[in-house]
């Protein structure tokens, strides 16, 4: 997960199905552990949400936006613009997990962080590791890991806008079950979602719209509004969009 003082990860966006720094397909779970699968809310150093996604083939995934998480709630330009935008390390991580001696899971990121999520008390809790940090020593990080289902909880990732123009690069944006969105395109780089149907409608704070559909696979088509366009006139571009 995203962390304050946390080694970045240099990610390569591109346009096909892969992502600098992914590590490379798991082997197929034991069906003890696919009841771990799917989508937690977790929380990074500074209590800000991250939700981690687990794969029935062994990966995992991150969606976060932690840097401005502190933004208040709301689509409208920020009091104080950010000076650079995003990156894809800010709003994605990848490892492997798999079930740990003693029950829960445990993740392995490429960037050399480790989440834990355990039962303690009769709740599940999460516990984090930095790189370096001895695994059986107390965590560097500690807090709540609630599991999430439904709609919502189907669309939280992090989806590569790849437009159909040469000349516009593909660029990312994070859904998370707070109903917040992330992208490395805008200096005003929040956003709000909500599920239209089977779509994801995101307003941002630059004033653009983006719907899109939040299934795995693809890529599935999408559509841009500019500032001030009618979203329910036609979209000012058809890029296309996949979930990492």
């Amino acid at each position: 997960m995203l962390r304050i003082f946390r080694l970045i990860l240099p990610l390569l966006l591109c346009t096909g199905a892969c992502i600098g720094g992914a590590p490379s397909p798991a082997q197929p779970l034991p069906r003890a552990s696919r009841a771990w699968v799917g989508v937690w809310a977790l929380t990074d150093q500074a209590d800000q949400l991250v939700n981690l996604r687990l794969e029935a083939d062994g990966m995992a995934s991150t969606a976060s936006g932690a840097r401005i998480h502190q933004q208040p709630l709301v689509v409208e330009p920020l009091a104080e613009p950010l000076t650079e935008t995003l990156t894809a390390a800010d709003l994605l991580e990848r490892g492997q997990w798999r079930l740990r001696e003693g029950g829960g899971v445990q993740v392995d990121y490429t960037n050399g962080w480790t989440d834990t999520i355990v039962p303690r008390a009769g709740v599940l809790v999460q516990r984090s590791w930095m790189p370096g940090a001895d695994r059986g020593e107390a965590p560097s990080h500690e807090g709540p890991a609630q599991r999430l289902r439904g709609g919502q909880a189907d669309a939280v990732g992090v989806y590569r806008i790849m437009p159909l123009r040469p000349e516009e690069a593909p660029w990312l944006l994070s859904l998370l079950s707070s109903g917040r969105a992330f992208n490395t395109r805008d200096r005003q780089a929040t956003g709000l979602w909500r599920l239209t149907g089977q779509r994801v409608q995101i307003e941002w704070s630059s004033g653009w719209g983006t719907r899109l559909l939040p299934r795995p696979g693809g890529p599935h088509p999408a559509e841009l509004w500019a500032p001030g366009a009618l979203r329910s006139g036609a979209p000012s571009s058809r890029p296309l969009s996949q979930r990492l």
